[in-house]
């Protein structure tokens, strides 16, 4: 038996739990669902080729065609690849294991086999519809890892794809790749990019958390030396994260040569500057 959750909240998110505990309660739930256009998330259990009828300009005719095959309680549905939102089936061993957002299409019994039909398309058209309103910058929202690429996660946000960068994935700056796919985490729209034919997303999951400055600034007092990772420069003033992710900044003196990301710096505490939520320092040494 298989869960399968109820929400449009992000493709993937493990929210509103239902448990179909027989054939024929998956069954109702199927039709149930089909009739009302519930979206569901599913899980995929594997993938193999169908033959189904499909709606053509000549009317019904048999089609064959590789389907995902979803838990649906005790029953096992079919995502044709048709209706799955995908041009071709390379990534369908990586999504074995995951929840995708589908809806009940429909169903047919041939070749002594009964074969309950969804479709990914529209249940992620569906979600688009009702949440296009509400995915705005500044709201934050409960999004759902599907991929990782070298600059940071795609994420799930209401059925629209985000962007996560790594240098918004947390305030901790030895965490940046910690993230798994299917992780369900708080993040804070920036920015929404309608310029081309979807709805993209920028999106902070750091911006989503509490500001460890606020929680730990009083640990650094005037004088105290700290490590620190260098984040970046702006002219010659030098940012970099603590060892707890709260920020500082240094004047670099001008025959100092460059720092680049990451490099390891030592960092004497000036003062604390509660507008800026960082601290203010000079390098040692």
């Amino acid at each position: 038996m298989q869960d399968i959750y109820i929400n449009i909240t992000a493709e993937g998110a493990l929210l509103g739990k239902e448990t179909l505990q027989t054939e024929d309660e998956a069954q109702n739930a199927y039709f149930q669902f089909r009739s009302n256009n519930t979206i569901v998330q599913a899980r995929v259990v594997g993938y193999e080729t169908i033959r189904h009828y499909h709606k053509t300009a000549e009317g019904q005719q048999w089609h064959e065609e590789p389907a995902l095959i979803v838990a649906f309680g005790q029953l096992l549905g079919h995502i044709p690849l048709s209706e799955s939102g995908m041009r071709h089936t390379a990534s369908w061993p990586r999504i074995v294991g995951q929840y995708l957002a589908c809806m009940p299409d429909r169903f047919h019994t041939a070749e002594g086999r009964t074969l309950y039909l969804f479709s990914r398309g529209r249940a992620l058209e569906a979600m688009q519809k009702a949440n296009l309103d509400k995915v705005r910058p500044g709201v934050t929202w409960t999004g759902v890892i599907r991929r990782r690429n070298n600059y940071g996660y795609l994420v799930d946000v209401g059925g629209f794809e985000a962007f996560l960068p790594l240098s918004h994935v947390s305030y901790d700056v030895n965490a940046p790749h910690v993230l798994q796919r299917g992780d369900m985490i708080d993040v804070k729209i920036l920015q929404q990019d309608e310029r081309r034919k979807r709805t993209r997303l920028i999106v902070s999951r750091r911006e989503a958390q509490a500001n460890p400055y606020d929680v730990r600034k009083h640990q650094y007092t005037a004088g105290s030396i700290w490590s620190g990772t260098v984040r970046g420069m702006r002219g010659n003033v030098l940012y970099a994260y603590l060892h707890d992710g709260v920020l500082c900044r240094s004047v670099v003196a001008a025959e100092r040569t460059v720092f680049r990301m990451g490099d390891k710096v030592l960092i004497r505490v000036h003062r604390c500057d509660d507008d800026q939520k960082l601290i203010v320092g000079s390098l040692v040494g």
